[in-house]
């Protein structure tokens, strides 16, 4: 048998005590730099569909986020002006011509802005008046027609205004007048008539009737005698002189 030379035990024995942790120490340094690499790829550049999924659902939740609407601030409104003495308002519409012959009389209805009646309610008790069988047009001499533009006008105004309205008459804040074309109405009297001539409603007739009797050429009229009907044209708003109160000519 040929045989090389003899290595002692001890010479193999540290000799691979060297090589393990050599190969021990490499296979370390490529895991270590393995790792290392894939770690900094990854940290460093995701991959694109990572990347554009992320953008997505930043761009759905966006999307999807309800932004509220400022809640407005309420804007109050502004007061209506005060009514100024002196300031009339109009009714609206022209009505139909009333009475069975003769000539046409046009009349406007006026209210004061301050007496706070409504210009269309106060229209309305004039024409039922004007319009009656009982009133001026019922011999038949003259027909009665309310319209918005008219020379004689009827008119509900304050005291103080109908003061202004009558003079030089003197209605001392407490009556009615005509005076020209205004036959004016002193709308504490349409509000609360006189005592000794009611029921109110009555009271309104009559001051009608009568300040318009003016304004169709009638004078004052006194009381026949105690007891009797009153005439129309008596000056029933300052006393009755004996007569029964009567709002009809």
């Amino acid at each position: 048998m040929v045989s090389g030379p003899v290595r002692s035990p001890r010479h193999r024995v540290r000799r691979r005590r060297l090589s393990i942790p050599t190969i021990l120490a490499a296979a370390m340094i490529v895991v270590t730099v393995g790792v290392t690499a894939w770690a900094g790829a990854t940290s460093q550049s995701p991959s694109p569909a990572l990347a554009d999924s992320a953008v997505e659902g930043i761009a759905v939740a966006q999307e999807t986020v309800a932004v509220p609407s400022p809640t407005p601030t309420p804007v109050p409104a502004a007061p209506a002006p005060a009514p100024v003495a002196g300031t009339y308002s109009t009714a609206p519409g022209t009505g139909p011509a009333v009475g069975a012959g003769g000539d046409l009389v046009q009349y406007r209805v006026d209210v004061e802005d301050v007496v706070g009646i409504s210009p269309v309610e106060f229209a309305a008790a004039v024409d039922t008046v004007t319009a009656d069988p009982r009133g001026w047009t019922g011999d038949g001499a003259r027909r009665l027609q309310r319209t918005e533009v008219a020379p004689l006008r009827i008119v509900l105004a304050s005291p103080a205004t109908v003061d202004q309205l009558c003079a030089p008459l003197n209605t001392a804040g407490k009556y009615s007048c005509r005076n020209g074309n205004d036959v004016v109405i002193n709308a504490d009297r349409w509000n609360v008539g006189v005592p000794h001539f009611q029921p109110l409603d009555q009271y309104r007739i009559y001051v009608i009737n009568h300040e318009l009797g003016h304004a169709l050429g009638n004078p004052h009229e006194p009381c026949p005698g105690s007891g009797q009907v009153a005439p129309v044209m008596l000056q029933q708003t300052i006393g009755l002189d004996g007569c029964t109160p009567n709002p009809w000519p």
